[in-house]
């Protein structure tokens, strides 16, 4: 079984849960590993001022603040291995890759870390300021200005502009429903989330926070698409907001000053950065209460989630499923000895995409977009576990 770690700029977590995690973190101190399982810091790796951090497999990237260098983590003995001569503001690494996406000023940089070279790149209007992958197309969302840049990547960079805002300091990040159907993006000093059809690339709604402080600052979907929520920074509150509807319901204390927020790829926890305070909260998205607060080194700047090395006990407890066919599939997935069974599927970020029960052998898998899954069953205690690939 793996573990899931997260990185906060200077902080990862890792898990031993049967989706196992670790988060990666950097801060002003050092990048840091905590274990999502019992919520403690682990390991700091290298005593430094990083700024941003990614992670894939078993590997991480992180930036650093004070020189001009990009490290490479190896996420299974906690080791820097490697380096280059950038430090990216933001970053996106491709699952299971060794293509990086990194952000220095306004230019967007296209990178093979395995070779260390730039293969493509494109200028934008204004320096980046946020950007996310979408969950299933080739695509790079990127936020400055007014604008949200739709950077498409396929054989070489394209970009379809979206203008979202009304003012020039208008940025704010960006954050996908899990099928990645719909987008929503925050306009900070409006107090504005806007809600962005993917498909047609336009804003079909929008909902206005009313704080009485001056910004908000973070938003995240929750797994079932059905809640966002939009944090204040300077309210220290958490607002929950009705996707189907963009109204607010409901507010969260959110005891220190949320700052950016990240939803875990398996449990039903959205992840909070308060990086003034020098703290990780975890949000319950099932009670809408803070759950944990971990300490973290001075200044957490921002959270991912990797898959770890091995956990040797978990790993005792799995075994591979025998008889799963036809594989690749386009439609129905065999799965011989195992009815009614409880079966999970994950794609290669960690995500999961479909929840449900085997029958008659059998599990549709036809809304899955094409690309390798990994489907783990939970058969009368016994938990088993392969890869597929949709066609």
């Amino acid at each position: 079984m793996k573990k899931v770690c997260t990185l906060l700029c200077g902080i990862v977590l890792s898990a031993s849960t049967a989706t196992a995690q670790k988060l990666v973190s950097a801060t002003s101190e050092g990048l840091v590993i905590i274990d999502a399982p019992t919520y403690q810091n682990k390991d700091t790796i290298r005593k430094e001022n990083f700024k941003y951090a990614v992670a894939t497999g078993t590997k991480a990237y992180v930036s650093t603040q004070t020189t001009n260098t990009l490290y490479f983590v190896d996420l299974n003995t906690n080791t820097i291995i490697d380096s280059m001569g950038i430090s990216p503001i933001r970053m996106v690494a491709l699952p299971d890759t060794n293509i990086l996406f990194a952000a220095v000023g306004s230019v967007l940089y296209k990178i093979n870390t395995a070779t260390k070279t730039m293969v493509d790149s494109i200028t934008l209007a204004a320096q980046i300021q946020y950007m996310t992958k979408h969950p299933i197309h080739d695509e790079i969302w990127v936020s400055h200005s007014n604008i949200v840049d739709v950077i498409q990547y396929g054989t070489s960079f394209s970009n379809l502009p979206i203008v979202t805002g009304i003012g020039n300091a208008d940025y704010g990040p960006i954050r996908f429903t899990k099928g990645g159907s719909v987008a929503y993006k925050t306009i900070g000093a409006k107090k504005r989330v806007f809600k962005i059809d993917v498909s047609s690339r336009s804003v079909i709604d929008s909902v206005t926070i009313n704080t009485p402080m001056n910004t908000v600052n973070a938003i995240e979907v929750s797994a079932d698409s059905a809640t966002l929520y939009v944090a204040s920074t300077s309210s220290k509150k958490i607002f929950v907001v009705n996707t189907a509807t963009m109204s607010v319901t409901d507010s969260v204390s959110a005891v220190h000053s949320p700052t950016a927020m990240y939803r875990h790829p398996s449990k039903n926890e959205i992840w909070v950065v308060n990086h003034t305070d020098h703290k990780v909260t975890v949000l319950d998205a099932s009670s809408n209460g803070i759950s944990n607060i971990i300490s973290s080194p001075r200044f957490p700047r921002n959270l991912c989630f990797a898959v770890g090395p091995t956990d040797i006990t978990e790993t005792a407890k799995q075994q591979k499923i025998q008889l799963l066919y036809p594989n690749p599939t386009s439609d129905v997935l065999y799965l011989t000895g195992h009815d009614r069974a409880q079966a999970t599927i994950y794609n290669t970020a960690g995500q999961t995409v479909l929840q449900t029960s085997v029958k008659q052998n059998s599990i549709d898998v036809s809304t899955l977009a094409q690309g390798l899954y990994i489907i783990k069953l939970t058969d009368k205690g016994t938990v088993y576990n392969a890869q597929f690939i949709k066609e």
